[in-house]
């Protein structure tokens, strides 16, 4: 879901820029949506998954989530790159966000 939520990110931006010249305030709000949505997501799942037993806290759980991530995103790498090379850019940004390294817009 989280990888989905980066997706419709960046279609919307690219969407946006072919109607839009300067994309940088949209950029901002996209990234800002980005991660209100991924908090309240991530906080919602929490909520209802704490007491279960899955994993023992959400800050334990972190890397894994992250993990997990990074290999949908190497899954949707691959996708694009054999159906529609020119979104590979969708999944290389979350790749290198996941990765800590600075994404570049657009």
């Amino acid at each position: 879901m989280l990888r989905s939520f980066d997706y419709a990110r960046w279609a919307s931006l690219r969407q946006a820029g072919e109607r839009f010249q300067d994309g940088s305030r949209l950029e901002r709000l996209a990234a800002a949506w980005l991660s209100e949505t991924r908090r309240v997501f991530v906080e919602a799942y929490d909520a209802a998954a704490r007491g279960s037993g899955i994993y023992a806290s959400s800050v334990e759980a972190r890397p894994l989530l992250v993990l997990f991530e990074i290999e949908q995103a190497l899954q949707e790498l691959r996708y694009e790159l054999a159906n529609r090379p020119g979104w590979a850019s969708i999944p290389l940004q979350g790749i290198l966000a996941l990765t800590g390294r600075a994404a570049p817009a657009g």
